[in-house]
């Protein structure tokens, strides 16, 4: 444990002479980020979302067959609770790149969400097996 300590505070009191700049950037980006925890960074963090889930849906638009791009779009509805929606992509995504077991384990998460276990226990097994 001392070794550790005195690792830690020879470094930090070295970048701190050496490198005033950078420790200036690091604790700017952490006043930074804890300021977004208010109820502005809420709006801005829900702006910024609004911004990648339309990305999302440009990219899903103009390359259907992108998996990854209906993934990254099924995940965000899974956190917004838009079970439908994030099935409804995952099995497109699933349709299109059958090689990807996360689009199984996602959807199982979105039926299990809606109440459907042997639904999502059936995805599971058949992602496992396949």
């Amino acid at each position: 444990m001392g070794q550790l300590l005195f690792y830690a505070v020879f470094h930090g009191r070295t970048l701190l002479l050496e490198h005033p700049l950078v420790v200036s950037a690091l604790i700017a980006s952490y006043l930074l980020l804890a300021g977004l925890r208010g109820p502005i960074g809420c709006a801005t963090m829900q702006r910024l979302t609004a911004r990648f889930v339309a990305r999302l849906e440009r990219e899903v638009a103009a390359n259907p067959d992108n998996a990854t791009s209906r993934r990254e779009l099924a995940q965000v509805c899974l956190r917004r609770r838009s079970w439908k929606k994030a099935e409804r992509l995952l099995g497109e995504a699933r349709r299109r790149a059958p090689d990807m077991p996360e689009l199984s384990y996602l959807l199982a998460q979105a039926r299990l969400a809606q109440g459907d276990s042997d639904a999502a226990n059936r995805i599971v097994h058949r992602g496992r097996v396949s």
